[in-house]
């Protein structure tokens, strides 16, 4: 169903007009935007060192430097932090590979001494969830539920496979970080690559 047909329902049930329900959804949809991207500007400014404990004010969010957010991430920083390292090119790395025509941004790829690899960690705000009942994902992956889980598992295997293709470095799992007012819950993607190149070296094959 459409977005336009479920806020026709929604407005039939609680009485209201359509318009008015697809404009909230429009500003709550903004307004996650826009928490994203400040949440993300400071995650970077902390991983490189510059920043300064402040996040950017605005009035738009209604919030500050107490975001929910913010707070769960520098609590699981001051955790993690001692137990990995990272170079700072590797922070908002911009990655590509020519042949397959695929490219995307790294949030963060951290070293574990532990496990003697590197990691894709990936932040996110908003929702997320781990089922997906409703829906299923399309093509060769039409067995997974599209899950919150299982479609940022699909980005950060795209990521590994780019890095791999194109460096020496060695990889290990990759995580998803969901920071909300409920904290910091970390998530082990869930490992796609191995399908998910066999799709795209199928598109990337001349007609």
């Amino acid at each position: 169903m459409t977005r336009d047909g479920v806020a026709e329902r929604v407005a039939k049930r609680e009485n209201r007009p359509v318009a008015q329900i697809i404009a909230e959804w429009e500003a709550k949809a903004e307004r996650g935007r826009v928490l994203g991207t400040l949440v993300h500007e400071h995650i970077e400014k902390v991983l490189r060192g510059e920043s300064d404990g402040q996040l950017s004010f605005d009035p738009f969010l209604s919030f500050n430097t107490q975001a929910p957010e913010i707070v769960a991430f520098d609590r699981l920083w001051s955790d993690l932090a001692p137990t990995v390292s990272y170079c700072k090119e590797h922070i908002e790395w911009v990655i590509g590979d020519i042949t397959l025509g695929v490219a995307g941004i790294v949030d963060s790829m951290l070293f574990s001494p532990k496990t003697g690899k590197y990691h894709v960690w990936d932040w996110k705000t908003g929702n997320f969830d781990l089922h997906n009942k409703w829906e299923n994902l399309l093509g060769p992956f039409a067995h997974l539920d599209a899950s919150k889980l299982h479609v940022y598992s699909l980005q950060l295997s795209l990521y590994r496979l780019i890095i791999e293709l194109n460096t020496d470095l060695e990889l290990g799992d990759s995580y998803l970080v969901h920071l909300s007012e409920a904290g910091a819950q970390i998530h082990r993607a869930v490992d796609l690559r191995e399908p998910l190149l066999a799709y795209l070296e199928e598109l990337a094959q001349p007609i």
